[in-house]
């Protein structure tokens, strides 16, 4: 005979039995609110994306709208100058080194060299008399307003040494007071772009020396405006740092529009380029 106790047992089942069945319906309804969870997640993060899409595409639009009308400027330390021009000198020329510094509208080369038994130092001075920058020409336009050459003797003695740099630094300043083929214009032969233009007058071919090739490089061009900087104003820039593909978009349509030398650098004026 069935005690009815048992059957009532059977029926509501032991406290660990019920304690397991509540346990995996639970389980149950935690996975199931996790997926609703997850799937909310994702579903925010979609629109957070295309929100994000949205408005890096709009300032994009933005930015490009307000080239298409206006520049931006960016500086140039004068230090890059100098490597881009001397990678481009002849190895067997007789520079050995050379610097350019800028100043407000004037552009210094000093220019260490060799010939035979010579070693010398030439120092030119230019004022910046004009740049154009087209599809045609891209020159800076060049007034010189003060040199100065120094020269000595390898293994000479100081005597000997006193002598050459006194009757070198006679000559010069003389040559240079004549509308005639000067030293300095031979010992800038072997500069690639740069050229006379009259007397005391020079150009430089912004391509051909090698300037343009750092003025237009894309890394630079994105590290300059993604680094923070006041005086950089471009609207939407702000987001576009955000994402470093819209703002290499931009980057890939921007060219020089202007060049102009100022105390340490060159201050780079760009603009969209012309479709």
């Amino acid at each position: 005979m069935t005690d009815p106790d048992n059957k009532k047992n059977t029926r509501r089942g032991t406290p660990l039995s019920t304690a397991l069945e509540a346990a995996g319906v639970a389980g149950v309804m935690a996975r199931e609110l996790q997926d609703k969870v997850q799937k909310k997640v994702q579903e925010l993060a979609d629109q957070a994306s295309t929100v994000v899409e949205v408005s890096g595409a709009a300032a994009l639009q933005l930015a490009r709208t307000h080239l298409r009308k206006s520049t931006i400027t960016l500086p140039l330390p004068s230090p890059l100058l100098s490597e881009q021009i001397t990678q481009r000198i002849p190895p067997r020329s007789g520079i050995d080194h050379m610097v350019v510094s800028c100043s407000d509208d004037l552009l210094s080369l000093q220019i260490d060299g060799h010939y035979r038994r010579l070693v010398y130092t030439l120092s030119l001075d230019f004022a910046v008399t004009g740049c154009e920058i087209s599809d045609e020409r891209k020159e800076l336009h060049l007034q010189q307003v003060n040199q100065h050459f120094d020269v000595q003797l390898r293994q000479a003695n100081f005597a000997v040494n006193w002598v050459a740099r006194q009757a070198s630094q006679r000559a010069f300043q003389l040559a240079h007071q004549l509308p005639l083929p000067t030293l300095s214009k031979h010992l800038m032969h072997d500069i690639p772009g740069i050229q006379p233009d009259g007397h005391r007058r020079w150009r430089i071919d912004l391509e051909a020396a090698g300037f343009m090739s750092i003025l237009e490089d894309r890394v630079w061009l994105l590290d300059k405006l993604l680094t923070p900087d006041e005086n950089i104003r471009l609207p939407g820039l702000s987001i576009l740092r955000d994402s470093t593909d819209l703002l290499q978009r931009l980057v890939d349509q921007l060219c020089v529009r202007h060049v102009r030398v100022q105390t340490g650098r060159l201050d780079v004026t760009l603009g969209l380029r012309r479709s």
